[in-house]
């Protein structure tokens, strides 16, 4: 499963690098989506390119799950995006179009990845389902910070205590 979940950020990998290029030819783009998801992701570089924009910052994504499928031959893999510290660039004047945190930065992405025909180990997105305005999101990612920060401190006193030994 964990080679299906990190294919499934593939995609959204992929359309940013579409969003790079300025271009849905890009072979990455390709090679991870197919049908319903390639049309994803093709809308989507397309709606930055006609803004002239490109992206910057970063683009978090967390609390992943997925559920396989009956016939095992696809994945529906299930994760939360904050895009709070991820802008919009404009091309010509370079300006980054920074925003106020709210709930907006917040998606839920559901994935249909399917084992891609020619590669038994390449997995892409069929279909492509985002609840924007994600609640669930914001408050998911208020506990991951947490659980992040409990890990922090509990690796940092483990290196203090082996250090005192």
């Amino acid at each position: 499963m964990a080679t299906v979940v990190a294919a499934s950020h593939g995609p959204g990998r992929r359309t940013l690098q579409g969003v790079d290029k300025r271009t849905t030819k890009d072979a990455a783009v390709t090679a991870y989506a197919t049908g319903d998801g390639l049309h994803y992701a093709n809308t989507q570089i397309n709606a930055w390119i006609d803004g002239g924009w490109t992206a910057t910052g970063t683009l978090r994504y967390y609390d992943g799950t997925t559920r396989s499928a009956p016939n095992d031959k696809s994945v529906e893999v299930a994760f939360c995006a904050d895009s709070g510290k991820f802008f919009g660039k404009e091309i010509k004047t370079q300006k980054i179009l920074k925003t106020k945190p709210s709930i907006e930065d917040f998606d839920y992405f559901k994935i249909v990845m399917v084992k891609f025909p020619t590669n038994e180990g390449l997995w892409q997105a069929s279909k492509v389902f985002v609840e924007t305005r994600a609640e669930k999101c914001r408050s998911g990612h208020d506990a991951s910070l947490r659980r992040a920060v409990v890990e922090l401190v509990l690796r940092e006193r483990c290196t203090v205590h082996r250090q005192r030994i």
